[in-house]
């Protein structure tokens, strides 16, 4: 498959703003600005559904020098959540006003700007830099709407997410070969353009064989293309996730860059992998 996964932000080629919503704050480069308060004062305020609602939407935020990425705001199960691409989401702490910081890297401050009670621009800002981001719908014109996809957003979309981070944590950050292995069918196909297919047992025993060399000690990174993740429901089955995702070797002078496709199975209300094919892999200088 390839290497550790870079959850949300991180997928985006602008290092900081890639940890955003993920697991800890990297050097962010981009347009100065007031630097945000040190992430112990990081609250969790209540706020209410109409509240909520006032910050959900689509933003294509950027940077100087950088391809737009996409960060989707939405509301799950009482709770404001960010999204960028196609990464796993995190919830939004409320600091009062129009500002929050992402539970999972509290030294970011994500800053609305509110136009007649709904907000039109965001700021995200850490003590390094940050990006700027308008709303998707009204930077198309007044009176715009976008119609979401449904094959890059929304419940399904997101599940799958989730379980494309819990997957790759498993194999590449934590090592976990039995986490990995409970993750998939019993008959679970692996095609590999390079090693061929390996099926059920075979592909248990590979991931043993991944958890004892632990890429993350080796220095090895698995990371989504930025906007390249896609999500299509299977009647009666459960759904397939294809996109593109980079491993990252430390030192190395090229990335290899690879698509994937992934079969999930939706059985006993769990989630299965039940087919992977990676394929087309190519390296690439850094």
């Amino acid at each position: 498959m390839g290497t550790t996964r870079r959850i949300l932000f991180r997928t985006f080629p602008l290092a900081s703003a890639v940890a955003l919503l993920a697991a800890g704050p990297i050097a962010a480069h981009g347009q100065a600005g007031p630097a945000p308060a040190p992430a112990a004062s990081a609250r969790d305020l209540p706020l209410t559904a109409a509240g909520r609602q006032r910050f959900v939407g689509l933003y294509s935020v950027t940077a100087p020098g950088q391809r737009p990425a996409s960060l989707r705001v939405y509301e799950a199960d009482g709770m404001l959540m960010g999204q960028m691409n196609g990464n796993a989401p995190t919830r939004l702490l409320f600091q009062g006003g129009d500002s929050f910081r992402p539970e999972q890297a509290p030294a970011f401050l994500v800053t609305f700007t509110m136009v007649d009670g709904r907000a039109t621009r965001v700021s995200m800002r850490s003590p390094e830099g940050g990006m700027e981001g308008t709303r998707v719908d009204e930077a198309a014109g007044a009176g715009a709407t976008t119609a979401a996809d449904p094959a890059t957003s929304g419940a399904l979309f997101d599940e799958l997410a989730r379980m494309d981070s819990t997957l790759f944590d498993a194999a590449y950050v934590t090592c976990d070969a039995g986490k990995v292995a409970a993750l998939m069918v019993d008959d679970v196909e692996f095609y590999h353009d390079r090693t061929g297919l390996q099926t059920g047992l075979q592909v248990r025993d590979s991931f043993q064989r991944l958890a004892q060399q632990c890429p993350r000690g080796q220095g090895v990174a698995r990371e989504v293309v930025a906007g390249s993740v896609r999500v299509y429901p299977i009647a009666g089955f459960g759904a397939v996730q294809m996109g593109e995702h980079r491993f990252v070797e430390r030192g190395a002078a090229t990335v290899t860059v690879a698509r994937f496709v992934h079969v999930w199975r939706r059985q006993d209300g769990a989630w299965k992998l039940a087919r992977v094919l990676s394929f087309d892999h190519q390296p690439v200088p850094r």
